[in-house]
């Protein structure tokens, strides 16, 4: 029977590995969400520590926002506008969430089901911890259109 020590050299590493390899994913996702839906309802103020001071927006037509235009662009939503966004189902496919170290990739595939004519679109986000918290530096939206919907 191998010895206490043996055992140790030989599971040791294998914890190790086990845990640096296991992402913090659901902390990520929860950020990423509570990220959602605070932009959805127009607030600014809960949404500002969630972003890093270089936080970027790419929209689905390119337009890149910094951090400041971005939360005046949510601040700026018509109540109206909120409302909107409050009555909107969101499904969430394709949610993968990869870590490395202190930073992590979330893809997703977001589809409005209660819009007429649903819209889908890809979801790229980078999220950086810092100081036991996850923010988000990057966010990019791709609009998903089908394969023949340019063909006349």
């Amino acid at each position: 029977m191998p010895s206490p020590r043996t055992w140790l050299t030989l599971l040791l590493p294998l914890a190790l590995a086990a845990q640096n390899a296991a992402p913090d994913e659901q902390a990520v996702l929860q950020a990423a969400r509570h990220a959602r839906d605070v932009s959805r309802a127009g607030n600014a103020a809960q949404l500002q520590p969630l972003l890093t001071d270089d936080f970027l927006a790419i929209d689905p037509t390119g337009q890149v926002r910094g951090k400041t235009e971005f939360l005046d662009m949510v601040r700026s939503l018509s109540p109206e506008m909120r409302a909107a966004n409050a009555e909107l189902q969101v499904a969430e496919q394709e949610v993968r969430v990869r870590q490395y170290g202190p930073v992590a990739v979330l893809t997703e595939l977001r589809v409005v089901s209660s819009a007429p004519e649903a819209a889908p679109a890809r979801y790229t986000q980078v999220w950086i911890k810092h100081q036991d918290a996850w923010r988000l530096q990057t966010v990019q939206v791709t609009l998903v259109t089908r394969p023949d919907a340019n063909k006349k």
